[in-house]
C-alpha cells in the first residue's frame, strides 16, 4: 500500500512506516520527509528528531516549500501540546 492511500484510510501508523521505508531508499528525499511529519502529527506524536535535520538538500523550490511546512506542523503539534 502506498502512503496516500494509507494516508486517506487514517492509518497513521501504517503512512509512518511507509514513509520511513522511502526514507530508507532515498534519505534525502523532503516528499517523504514531510510525509513522516505529517503522518507522526496526525498520530499526535513527534517524528524522529533527525528529521529537520540536513539534508533537505538540494535546495529546490519544493524542497524549501517541504521543510517550512513541516517545520509549521510541528511548531502547531508543540503548541497543542502546551
Amino acid at each position: 500500500m502506498e502512503y496516500a492511500s494509507a494516508a486517506e484510510k487514517g492509518d497513521f501508523v501504517l503512512a509512518y512506516e511507509i514513509a520511513m521505508e522511502l526514507l530508507g531508499i532515498d534519505p534525502s528525499d523532503t516528499d517523504a520527509r514531510l510525509s513522516l511529519v505529517l503522518a507522526s502529527v496526525s498520530q499526535e506524536k513527534m517524528p524522529p528528531a533527525w528529521v529537520l535535520n540536513e539534508p533537505w538538500a538540494q535546495a529546490t523550490a519544493q524542497d524549501r516549500i517541504n521543510r517550512v511546512a513541516a517545520q509549521r506542523l510541528l511548531e502547531s503539534l508543540n503548541k497543542q501540546r502546551q
